[in-house]
């Protein structure tokens, strides 16, 4: 039945895109992955479960041609297609581009996801998502999608924006975007003030380049806006950095969130945090591991928008992971996470997850 119904889900999708007149003349990608994970944990919740399977799909939809003027331009559609998922459609929106940039429209990472680069190797599925395993109250973000980073800037996600880019020259890169409000997506019009993040600004940096046998990469990143009524500012910033040697990854980054969209007035709630990790890629294996530490302060998390229970403090974690590539499109990962959730007021808590990914990309 499964089988069946992901055949005619992806027979809908070629023949809408074969049928639609505006399209015809557009080269289509269809793509998108299966995962399936299994896990065991343990942590300080009295009903802890220590074990469970998780699935998840997408559906990736592309489509570009280039004008005979020399325009390029396209649009693009991913689909949360797991069937959990309550919000199918992730990211909608078209794109125009050329010699001088490329200007994105629609509902996507603005400049600050786009440029600034994971600093940390994440090897794998598995090593992106142990956190999915973890009790809400205990996570140091909210949930994010499998092999995203742990940690992020605040920013406006895939809001409605506009985004331009430049072209790469000499290895430097640079990109802005702007949302007229932060959480307002698709369809949704904001007919009212003060609800949201209003006038959010994304900016980011790159310079990337070799000498030798030695690659580097630098990015900075900023984030700034309006906060919804009775929240601060958005004032943010992060910078990253990697280094590559013959198969070795190095990436280290900081991220400064201050005390964006908490509470006006409140005190002691600026948010950072730093990471760092090494990998080693060979053939078709990657190994390595990884360090997370997060500074709430005493109330840095009263917003709730990094996901954890208000009480401020400290999360840390560590996570060795590895991953093989099978056969073209079939791969598997493995981790294993130790964390630490240490509270400026209540209980602290701890534990720990093992997690085996496959998943199967097309």
């Amino acid at each position: 039945m499964l089988l069946r119904r992901l055949a005619f889900s992806t027979a809908t999708v070629c023949t809408v895109a074969l049928t639609v007149p505006a399209q015809a003349d557009m080269q289509v990608y269809l793509g998108g992955y299966t995962g399936v994970q299994a896990a065991v944990f343990e942590n300080d919740a009295a009903t802890n479960s220590s074990r469970d399977f998780l699935s998840e799909a997408e559906i990736f939809v592309r489509a570009e041609n280039t004008a005979d003027n020399g325009l390029q331009y396209g649009a693009k559609l991913e689909l949360h297609s797991s069937t959990s998922d309550s919000v199918n459609a992730d990211e909608a929106s078209l794109w125009l581009g050329g010699a001088w940039g490329k200007l994105e429209l629609g509902d996507n990472d603005g400049a600050t996801e786009l440029l600034k680069m994971t600093p940390v190797p994440m090897l794998g599925y598995a090593a992106g998502s142990y956190d999915d395993y973890i009790p809400a109250a205990d996570r140091g973000h909210p949930l994010v999608n499998r092999g995203a980073p742990t940690h992020t800037l605040l920013d406006t996600d895939d809001a409605t924006k506009l985004t331009y880019t430049t072209p790469l020259y000499a290895g430097w890169q640079f990109g802005v975007s702007y949302a007229p409000f932060s959480g307002n997506l698709g369809e949704n019009v904001q007919t009212t003030t003060g609800s949201l993040p209003e006038d959010v600004f994304e900016a980011g940096l790159s310079y990337s380049g070799s000498e030798g046998d030695f690659g580097y990469y630098l990015s900075s990143a900023f984030t700034f806006g309006n906060g919804a009524s009775a929240t601060e500012d958005l004032s943010v910033w992060g910078l990253g950095a990697q280094l590559t040697y013959q198969g070795f990854v190095l990436g280290g980054g900081y991220t400064q969130n201050s005390d964006s969209l908490n509470p006006t007035g409140t005190s002691d709630d600026n948010v950072r945090s730093w990471n760092l990790g090494l990998a080693y890629n060979w053939d078709k294996y990657s190994v390595g591991a990884s360090y997370l530490n997060l500074n709430y302060g005493t109330n840095g998390d009263s917003s709730s928008q990094l996901g954890t229970d208000g009480n401020g403090g400290r999360y840390s974690s560590f996570v060795l992971g590895g991953s093989y590539k099978i056969a073209p499109g079939l791969s598997t990962s493995s981790a294993l996470a130790f964390y630490d959730r240490n509270r400026a007021s209540g209980t602290d808590t701890s534990g720990w997850v093992m997690v085996q990914d496959l998943t199967a990309a097309f």
